[in-house]
């Protein structure tokens, strides 16, 4: 099983990389946002296809993140009835709720393939600045797609420690009952 732990070892490390880039791509937004607003103030000119580059950039920068969100098992769960199971329900119970993700992910990639292509043989682009539609839903199903890899990568390495030792993987996230405390203080 070191090969497991390995592949999520580099897997982590590409998708950090990944939601880097995205988070690079949302501070470049914020930059020409700044820029438009101060062009607008000096010299009345807006920057022209400000829209089309926030909307795109956003999208590819949310999309960017996901990957990193799988390797970091930073997903909501909501823990209700896990008082009332055995300790190998309680094992096994994350690992249905990474076989919906599982399944959302290939839902999200194989739909933006879709769109992509379409968009690719309709020759679609943006309005003022000519950005082939093609290539920015290229870039989010390619994340959408890299999530999903992630996340049976992630499940697999939770039901090999459900089977083996009987103990669910911790997840690093917030508990649920964390937050309703937090937010009862706030």
């Amino acid at each position: 099983m070191g090969g497991l732990v390995r592949a999520e070892r580099v897997c982590t490390m590409l998708a950090e990389r990944l939601a880097f880039l995205g988070a690079l791509g949302i501070l470049a937004v914020a930059f020409a946002a700044v820029g438009d607003v101060m062009l607008r103030w000096l010299v009345n000119s807006p920057l022209g296809g400000l829209n089309e580059i926030v909307e795109m950039t956003t999208g590819v920068a949310v999309a960017a993140a996901f990957p990193a969100g799988v390797m970091r098992r930073v997903n909501l769960s909501i823990d209700l009835l896990m008082d009332r199971l055995g300790a190998r329900a309680r094992a096994w119970a994350p690992i249905i709720g990474d076989g919906a993700l599982i399944g959302i992910f290939f839902l999200l990639a194989w739909q933006m393939w879709v769109f992509a292509g379409d968009a690719d043989a309709k020759g679609s682009m943006t309005p003022y600045l000519l950005i082939p539609h093609a290539w920015i839903a290229g870039a989010v199903a390619f994340c959408f797609s890299t999530a999903f890899a992630f996340q049976i990568l992630t499940t697999l390495t939770r039901a090999r420690d459900a089977v083996i030792v009987g103990r669910s993987v911790p997840e690093p996230g917030v508990p649920m009952r964390d937050i309703a405390i937090l937010a009862t203080l706030v």
